[in-house]
């Protein structure tokens, strides 16, 4: 079972989900973020770019961001740091931007935009910085280095990943936690499920490899995480 990546698709990516459905689960991932490690380790991937690249402005774009909760966290940060800013949250389905906006009123330089990433409109769109949180297991390998080679070209300065490791503990320890905390139908199904697309460190090796990316640091962080930084230029 943790072989090699299930093909299997979650439920969230049928985009066939009542609304109620998609907005519990936003909320109980804000939650399941900042508990199980996301944020921190999206926070100390920013540090390290930022520490490299030292900029004076930077424009980020979030593929996949949900319910918008990990681009707050990048604002909070850059506004901390006092950097000039603009942060873009994108994501395919139209309910998810719309809450995901509703929940930003009042966040200055934080928009979000429904498009597909891999249009050649959207390839068209340039930023310095690129998140892709929780979103790479969503895609079969062939999409994934379609994407990374696409995003070399589009951004500037840096590339972060941050996402899954398929791990036996990792996958039964969602499991108990799911039914500890009583989550949603759509989180226990996709969940562990999301953990079994998820990635090996060896599966990653092979993605930078087959996507023609030289210049990359892959970490493991608490709890079963993967944080990937692909450097887009020379710093």
């Amino acid at each position: 079972m943790f072989k090699q990546r299930s093909s299997k698709l979650e439920l969230l990516d049928t985009l066939e989900l009542d609304l109620d459905s998609i907005i519990k689960n936003l909320k109980e991932f804000t939650h399941i973020n900042k508990w199980l490690g996301t944020n921190s380790v999206l926070k100390n991937a920013f540090k390290k770019v930022y520490r490299k690249s030292q900029p004076n402005k930077v424009t980020v774009v979030d593929l996949g961001c949900g319910g918008g909760d990990l681009a707050k966290v990048i604002h909070r940060w850059a506004a901390f740091k006092q950097l000039d800013f603009d942060i873009t949250g994108v994501d395919i389905n139209a309910d998810i931007i719309h809450f995901a906006s509703q929940q930003a009123v009042g966040w200055n330089n934080l928009k979000f935009l429904k498009a597909d990433i891999f249009s050649e409109e959207f390839r068209e769109k340039n930023f310095d910085m690129a998140c892709l949180n929780n979103i790479c297991h969503h895609f079969d390998d062939v999409k994934l280095i379609i994407l990374l080679k696409s995003l070399q070209r589009q951004i500037k300065t840096a590339i972060i990943i941050n996402d899954l490791q398929r791990n036996p503990c990792a996958y039964f320890g969602f499991v108990a936690i799911s039914k500890l905390f009583n989550l949603s139908y759509l989180a226990k199904h996709d969940g562990p499920l999301s953990i079994l697309r998820s990635f090996t460190r060896n599966d990653l090796e092979k993605l930078m490899i087959a996507a023609g990316i030289k210049n990359f640091e892959i970490k493991w962080k608490w709890a079963f995480r993967w944080q990937v930084i692909i450097w887009c230029e020379e710093i």
